[in-house]
Order: structure tokens, then sequence, then C-alpha cells
């Protein structure tokens, strides 16, 4: 074998355009199927375009825009099925979709504590939310307000109070001042052991 049949030559990989359109035209099909049932690319295969941020967005949308339409189609006609005019106003039919709606768990976690901290949420509704056991202390099932919370009027009347108090202080310091009397008292500084008594 001589040193000319040793020779290589790089050839380019192509691909015909016929076949690229071909894929082309196979991924705007997907992209058609996901558009006519209102389904996110990602949950029939298609990732070209997902990234972890919006895939957890659009999951989100999914439960809001696709599925709880026809929740609510469902739980109005089995309420119209289901339950006579007396027994409407007291049951209903609900999806809970709330476990579809989670999202990461630090962004729960803080919803969480938003909500006990306004006494919406007690500690044991925030566990079962978890899927973990209640706890049988006293305060697992109280609700809880921070102070620093409070109605505008209650904070006006506080300082009302304030400022009522601060003023009768200043009044009864000025009172004592200038007569020597304190709480009612007069005050006198009087050494009896100096004081000159006649004895008889």
């Amino acid at each position: 074998m001589n040193r000319d049949d040793r020779r290589s030559s790089p050839y380019g990989i192509t691909m015909a355009l016929s076949d690229a359109q071909f894929l082309e035209s196979r991924r705007f099909s997907v992209e058609e199927i996901a558009r006519i049932y209102r389904v996110p690319p990602h949950m029939i295969g298609d990732l070209s375009r997902a990234t972890f941020s919006n895939i957890d967005e659009q999951s989100r949308s999914f439960v809001r825009d696709t599925l709880r339409p026809w929740c609510s189609r469902i739980e109005k006609a089995i309420d119209n099925k289901l339950f006579n005019e007396n027994e409407r106003g007291k049951y209903f039919v609900k999806f809970s979709l709330d476990g579809l709606l989670r999202g990461d768990p630090m962004a729960r976690q803080q919803a969480y504590q938003i909500q006990l901290n306004n006494g919406i949420l007690s500690r044991n509704e925030w566990r079962a939310l978890e899927d973990l056991q209640p706890l049988s202390d006293d305060y697992a099932n109280e609700y809880f307000v921070s102070q620093q919370i409070r109605p505008i009027k209650s904070a006006f009347m506080e300082n009302e109070n304030i400022n009522t108090k601060e003023s009768q202080d200043d009044n009864k310091k000025d009172f004592t001042n200038s007569t020597g009397v304190k709480d009612g008292t007069a005050i006198y500084n009087t050494d009896i052991s100096n004081s000159n008594i006649d004895k008889h």
C-alpha cells in the first residue's frame, strides 16, 4: 500500500433540504398539538425551548388556564345534578388544585409564613398542607397576629392617650415645683432635732 492510498479527504456532514424541512414540520406538528389542546410543549416531550424557570411558570399556567375552567364546568354540573335546591346552599363540589400549584419549596414556605403572621393559617394547618403530622401542644391550633399590624384608628388613639398622659405628668411636675405639694401631701424639710422648743 503506497502513501497515496492512506490519504483521507474530509467530507462535510450535510442534510438535504427536504430532510431538514421534514424535521421542522415534525416540530411544528408538536407545537400545533400543544396549541390545540392548550398544553405546554414540555408536557408532551418538546423541550427545545424549555428552561427551569419557564417550565415552572408554564405548569402553573396550565392549571390556571386549562384545568381550572374545565374543573369549574364539572363542579357546576355535579352541583346541579347531585343536590336539590335546599342542599345547594349547604353543600358544593370543588376540585382542590393546590397540589399542582405548589411551586418551589422556598416560595411555598414564604407564602405560608405570610398567612401565619396574618392569622389566616395555624401551625397545624400549615403542617397539614405539607402532609405532616399535627402537633399536640396547646398553641398548635391557635391563630397569631403580629403586634405591628393593627388598625390605624387604634394607633391614633394610643398616641392621643400617650400625649394626654405626658401633659398630665408635666402639669403635676409644675404644680409640685411651685407649691411643694406632691400627690396631695405637703413636703416639709424640717429637722426636728435642731428646732428650738421652749420647755416649760
